[in-house]
């Protein structure tokens, strides 16, 4: 059964090259792919690299629609999307060209001198290679595209999110639906998590306090061995002064929450502190918080462009080890 399976998924890939559906569309040309007999759902798109790769990627999910969409518009970046998304995808290289060193992918053969191999990186996990169900998707989707792609398909990318173009496969994928979208099939439009909400009280004591200066947020990951959970490293602290607010170490599908509570507790802790703004490099903390931070007239600013910080969540890294865990020692009150 597995070898069928995969010999399915290799000549899908092949299929799938010899179509070339990347004469016809391009990287941000986002679309969903369902499976009927099985439920399963992502957001698809074709993938090529100046290197020479050429291969289709899979955000497993409802979730993937929104991840692969932040991707697109810039507000996630490349390592923000590898540790959050759920992937699943199929690539054809030169051969000759060296996995990086933790890959294990599913090798699918050679093809017109390229060398097809497929992998899974479920959320915050590092590479390996696809299960049989994977790999049973994975063909249905390769092929689906294959027969569908053409100078017509790039008329249905005019729709903005969420109503991306659906394709709706089941058994091998000779029955081939298009027309639906992410929103008749599967979808509801909410936040990637509820807003947050403020603590009782700290309106009102915030409010009396003056507003100066900005305060940085950073999420940091922290690198694990191959396969392991990729944590946080939350650091919130005023830039210039060197002095820590909050520092601790989260599991990456409580992050950002966690995140809010600390700087919840820092503000209340601290009577004069009333930044203007909260400048973060995480796009989801920004979308989380921002409306109840306005509410205390405080900016939250998203970008890439941040204050250096290498030395000081060095500095929080440090000092949480030495702490056996603990969240670091805070700065002096502001």
């Amino acid at each position: 059964m597995v070898r069928r399976t995969r010999a399915r998924l290799a000549a899908a890939a092949r299929e799938y090259i010899a179509a070339e559906p990347w004469e016809y569309l391009a990287p941000p040309d986002l679309f969903g792919i369902r499976d009927r007999s099985t439920g399963r759902i992502a957001c698809a798109s074709v993938t090529l690299s100046d290197e020479g790769s050429k291969g289709m990627l899979l955000a497993l999910g409802v979730g993937g629609f929104r991840l692969m969409d932040l991707r697109r518009e810039g507000r996630s970046g490349p390592d923000d999307f590898l540790s959050d998304a759920d992937l699943l995808s199929a690539v054809a290289t030169k051969r000759g060209v060296e996995e990086e060193p933790g890959e294990r992918p599913v090798s699918l053969g050679a093809f017109r001198g390229l060398r097809l191999e497929a992998w899974r990186k479920p959320r915050w996990r590092g590479l390996r290679g696809p299960s049989d169900a994977d790999q049973r998707f994975l063909a249905r989707a390769l092929r689906a595209v294959a027969r569908w792609a053409s100078p017509a398909a790039m008329r249905a990318f005019v729709a903005p999110y969420p109503a991306f173009p659906m394709l709706t496969v089941s058994g091998r994928g000779e029955d081939l639906v298009v027309g639906e979208t992410l929103e008749s099939v599967a979808f509801r439009r909410t936040p990637v998590r509820p807003p947050a909400s403020l603590p009782p009280g700290l309106r009102t004591a915030v409010h009396s306090r003056r507003s100066k200066g900005a305060l940085v947020l950073r999420l940091v990951r922290i690198p694990m061995p191959a396969g392991g959970w990729t944590p946080r490293l939350l650091v919130f602290f005023i830039p210039g002064k060197e002095i820590i607010l909050e520092a601790r170490i989260f599991p990456p599908g409580r992050a950002v929450t966690m995140a809010w509570r600390s700087v919840c507790r820092a503000l209340a802790a601290r009577p004069m502190l009333r930044p203007e703004a909260i400048l973060t490099d995480s796009y989801v903390f920004f979308e989380h918080t921002r409306d109840a931070l306005a509410q205390l007239g405080i900016e939250v600013i998203y970008g890439d462009d941040m204050p250096p910080a290498e030395p000081i969540v060095l500095k929080a890294l440090k000092d949480i080890v030495r702490r056996g865990g603990r969240r670091a020692r805070r700065g002096p009150s502001s």
